[in-house]
């Protein structure tokens, strides 16, 4: 077995690297890896044909992230790392596996401004061949099935959330034509051999949309007063906005779980609620004199990784004007490096810019548990913090949930997940960061409307949630 060792919560350059091996009673002293550069991430261990155990893993140098494989030649001592890709965009999700020819090949996904490909590499006399495309985006999450004729196997993320299990059989120079063979909710699945030879897979299967997004009040009113729109995130004020854009225009919300609204009881049940989409609409519409529904296009447990390629998909078949990016934070449970994340959610910016769109990007709020102390409020703090300088790069609005939730722990659900209340605070935030623009795109509308918003905003003094 291989696994990263840290002082931290989150991957730090300098991490180790350990190896043991299990001899039927016990397992052997660690072995330490020779480092790569940046945070190791992922590690995946095979048998070549020897019996030699070989890792692959991703580490990240602060601008990207590579793929290294380093093999155990003697005791206790390991070849020096070597890169199996070399380029200036992230790699990540290595998997490797034996086949049945003995070969090793390596699987990972490989960014692309419109999501991550699949690439391949296979040990040919001892060293691995040039990388070649698998598939191409949107694809992620590679798995090389041990055992079998070179067949990979990925996830194709579709604009509804949903996933399609796809495969390949690579033989190192070519690969048959890709196959589709079921749909996956998440893009959550694994794959082995069985013993009669046949590939065996386990897959989540969708179970459909929660709930509908826009709803309101049983007797159909708007469910939440808006706050005044005084204190607001001056920054996003001096953003350009897009000639395409106008009001009220088509507005989406789009994430994980933490966008699809879901509250978690102490027994892991989760129960969809309204979320922050639904009373930012309330407080949009309130605010502007029109009907805005902010439509929720939230996916739970999904990664950035494939929340790129399904946005970009998105943007293609049904864009909207003005969308709400928060995802990462399922990469911060797994560890994903400060770098990828970012330079992921960059490419969701740069998907709505390209579209002649507006992209609004929460900051990532923080875990309940650390009002709390560190844990991984450490890594969500090292993401925020290069998301000013790359929102200002892209043509972003940066709206801060971060500050918002912070030291409310009574607004969580669980760890994670904000409760309704919470929600609702999330929404207020979303709003006051959009504000400026707002109030922009509203000077050219006629004087006795902004003076009748402006009197009604007079009349309904902004709520104290905090305190309730």
């Amino acid at each position: 077995m291989v696994w990263v060792a840290g002082e931290t919560a989150a991957p730090q350059p300098g991490d180790p690297l350990y190896a043991a091996s299990w001899d039927g009673r016990r397992w052997s002293d660690p072995e330490r890896l020779p480092p790569a550069p940046g945070e190791p991430m992922a590690p995946a261990i095979a048998l070549d044909r020897l019996g030699r155990p070989v890792v692959v893993w991703a580490a990240g140098d602060g601008n990207d992230a590579e793929v290294w494989m380093s093999r155990r030649l003697a005791a206790a001592r390991w070849s020096k790392p070597i890169a199996l890709s070399d380029n200036d965009v992230p790699d990540i999700q290595p998997s490797i596996a034996r086949t049945a020819t003995g070969r090793l090949l390596v699987a990972w996904s490989t960014y692309t401004p419109v999501g991550y490909e699949i690439r391949a590499s296979g040990e040919r006399g001892g060293t691995f061949a040039a990388p070649r495309k698998l598939a191409p985006a949107p694809a992620t999450s590679p798995k090389v099935v041990g055992g079998g004729l070179g067949e990979v196997f990925w996830a194709r993320p579709e604009p509804d959330g949903r996933s399609q299990l796809q495969s390949i059989t690579f033989d190192g120079r070519r690969g048959s034509g890709a196959v589709d063979l079921t749909t996956l909710y998440n893009g959550r699945f694994d794959v082995t051999l069985g013993t009669d030879g046949t590939t065996l897979a386990a897959w989540q299967s969708p179970s459909g949309p929660a709930r509908a997004a826009g709803s309101t009040d049983a007797a159909g009113r708007l469910r939440l007063q808006a706050p005044q729109g005084g204190t607001v995130n001056k920054a996003s004020s001096r953003t350009t906005i897009p000639g395409s854009i106008s009001l009220p225009g088509t507005w989406r919300g789009f994430g994980d779980s933490i966008t699809l609204g879901v509250e978690v009881d102490e027994d892991l049940i989760e129960t969809p609620v309204d979320g922050y989409t639904v009373p930012l609409g309330s407080y949009l519409s309130s605010f502007t004199g029109y009907n805005i529904v902010v439509i929720n296009s939230g996916v739970g447990g999904e990664l950035t990784t494939d929340a790129l390629g399904r946005l970009a998909g998105l943007m293609i078949i049904d864009p909207k004007q003005y969308v709400l990016i928060l995802s990462g934070a399922n990469d911060i449970a797994v560890l994903v490096d400060t770098a990828t994340i970012t330079q992921n959610l960059a490419g969701m910016v740069r998907a709505v810019t390209a579209a002649g769109c507006l992209p609004l990007l929460g900051n990532l709020p923080p875990r309940a548990e650390g009002a709390f102390v560190s844990g991984l409020n450490d890594h969500i703090v090292a993401v925020n913090s290069l998301l000013p300088a790359m929102a200002a790069l892209n043509g972003a609005v940066l709206v801060d949930l971060h500050s918002a939730l912070l030291f409310h722990g009574d607004l969580y659900s669980d760890v994670i997940h904000p409760n309704q209340l919470g929600y609702d605070v999330m929404a207020e935030a979303w709003f006051r960061g959009i504000g400026p623009l707002l109030a922009r795109l509203m000077e050219g509308e006629d004087t006795e409307f902004d003076i009748g918003r402006a009197r009604w905003l007079e009349s309904r003094p902004r709520p104290n949630r905090l305190a309730q």
